[in-house]
């Protein structure tokens, strides 16, 4: 036995897809008469030779696009499911924050859920007696427990699971895509206390999509890659290495040539481009006399993009439509990080840029010049206000996103530009 927590010595795995299956007994046996429409088997590699090994205590994020095989990793821990090849090593009990709330029955209450799912996770009846106060308090659902969960909301279900699954004690916690649970105050409680496991020393691995969750929380980094090859590493140069796959090859749709002024108009907007990259209608309000039709990026040259690297510009393409004739009009935008941390927060009537008059629709560009921000995705919004910036028109609260990718080793949210004098 070695001194790991969990070891993976050539550890491959895959599935079979099934095409062209039949789905009843007649059609198998018309098939089969007919000799058509033969069933097809194709395998499908989610992991290849993995291997890696994650000292106790350590936290370790598994990262990689959908289907690369981050949830296959996390059951093969678990051992949920055998590996086709290679040797897997686990020492220490292991507690699955998997298929959060699989196994919540939703004719019982709050309560008789807590005592079920607890036993499913292996905790004994008298240690939920002792800790159930605990599990109430942390879920926030004091008013609830004697209620159906088929009666709860999804947040709901979710907190008093994820409440009651975080009470266990185990020596290896996994978890699988369960760090946004709830609002914002519940979500900070979740990464506290993952954070409480931390300093204790348990060992965790998790798999998740947010990345500045994975910077947070995690000492180093498994990166699953197309074909199931697998870097295991620093964090922040996994992390960069993701951004670069995901981000690298996107292609971007050319519109109309612009000139390159800070605010001008542009003829139209192309019909078949999805401006729009995060919309959320509770985010969004004013007195609509005047809306914020449209939103989308691109590059100072018309190509419509939403990635961008770290120091090039960016055209934030804007379409005003007015229900009646409005003059005086100032654009607002805010700038906030993945976390949600208000990063800069310009408007047209600081910068001396008016719109003088708005008749029915107009289109305007904003063109962020090499900001010096570093890899990661951030949200914007756009308002438009009258020229005293006391009535909202429109106000798009963090609406629309874009990312950074950036080349270099570079880590946090601003770049500094240095002169090294030696």
């Amino acid at each position: 036995m070695s001194n790991y927590a969990i070891s993976f010595s050539g550890v491959s795995k895959s599935y079979k897809i099934y095409k062209n299956r039949p789905s009843t007994l007649k059609e198998q046996f018309i098939n089969k008469i007919l000799k058509r429409n033969r069933m097809e088997i194709i395998e499908h590699r989610v992991l290849e030779k993995a291997s890696f090994d994650i000292q106790p205590g350590q936290t370790v994020g598994i990262i990689g696009r959908n289907g690369a095989g981050k949830s296959t990793t996390l059951k093969l821990i678990a051992n949920i499911i055998p590996p086709d090849e290679g040797s897997i090593e686990v020492n220490g009990t292991v507690s699955s924050l998997l298929e959060i709330g699989a196994g919540f029955q939703p004719d019982l209450t709050g309560k008789e859920n807590v005592y079920l799912y607890g036993t499913i996770l292996g905790l004994t009846k008298k240690y939920i007696e002792n800790h159930y106060d605990k599990i109430v308090e942390f879920s926030e659902l004091e008013d609830f427990m004697e209620t159906a969960v088929k009666n709860y909301s999804s947040g709901m279900y979710m907190r008093l699971a994820f409440s009651v699954a975080i009470h266990v004690n185990p020596d290896i916690l996994i978890i699988d895509e369960v760090l946004a649970v709830g609002d914002a105050n519940f979500q900070k409680k979740c990464f506290d206390k993952i954070r409480e496991f931390k300093n204790k020393g348990k060992t965790i691995v998790f798999v998740s999509h947010d990345m500045s969750s994975v910077r947070d929380l995690c000492d180093s980094v498994v990166f699953v890659d197309k074909n199931g090859k697998t870097t295991f590493g620093e964090t922040d140069t996994l992390v960069n290495l993701y951004y670069t796959k995901i981000y690298g090859g996107e292609a971007a749709l050319n519109t109309n040539d612009l000139k390159d002024i800070d605010i001008l108009e542009i003829d139209e907007f192309k019909k078949h481009v999805n401006y729009e990259a995060y919309n959320d209608s509770n985010n969004r309000w004013g007195n609509q006399r005047l809306v914020i039709n449209k939103v989308y990026f691109s590059d100072t040259q018309g190509i419509v993009q939403s990635v961008f690297n770290t120091g090039s510009d960016i055209s934030i393409n804007i379409e005003l439509q007015s229900k009646m004739k409005e003059e005086n009009v100032v654009i607002g935008l805010a700038l906030y990080d993945e976390k949600g941390v208000h990063l800069s927060g310009p408007n047209s009537k600081q910068d001396g840029s008016i719109i003088n008059i708005i008749e029915d629709t107009k289109n305007l560009r904003v063109i962020l010049r090499e900001p010096a921000l570093l890899q990661g995705t951030y949200y914007l919004t756009v308002s438009a206000y009258d020229y005293e910036c006391k009535e909202p028109y429109d106000y798009r609260d963090k609406q629309f996103k874009f990312s950074i990718v950036n080349n270099r080793e570079e880590y946090g949210i601003v770049k500094l530009n240095c002169d090294w004098l030696f």
